[in-house]
């Protein structure tokens, strides 16, 4: 599709996206590029919520580090993105 179809479509309309990811006691550099990946679409208002749908109760040292990781993910990659987003977010209010 035309990247002006697309500019036009969304310069009149602003629907609210909610993206999910799922993960089921996977490898935390897995899900940080699934997450990575989801940040970096180009969408206005979207959401992104990760499930961790993991064991409360990790059965073993590794599946516990796994879930630990999972769980600090949202946190780091919100501050990896925080300066490109004030920069930008100064450049659109300028």
């Amino acid at each position: 599709m035309p990247r002006a179809e697309i500019d036009a479509h969304f310069a009149t309309r602003n629907p609210d996206l909610t993206v999910l990811v799922p993960s089921y006691s996977e490898d935390p550099a897995v899900v940080r590029s699934t997450l990575l990946s989801v940040a970096l679409q180009e969408y206005p208002s979207m959401r992104v919520v990760l499930l961790l749908d993991d064991p409360p109760v990790p059965s073993s040292p590794e599946a516990a580090a796994n879930l630990a990781g999972c769980r600090a993910l949202a946190a780091e990659i919100t501050e990896l993105m925080r300066r490109p987003r004030d920069r930008f977010a100064a450049a659109l209010a300028r």
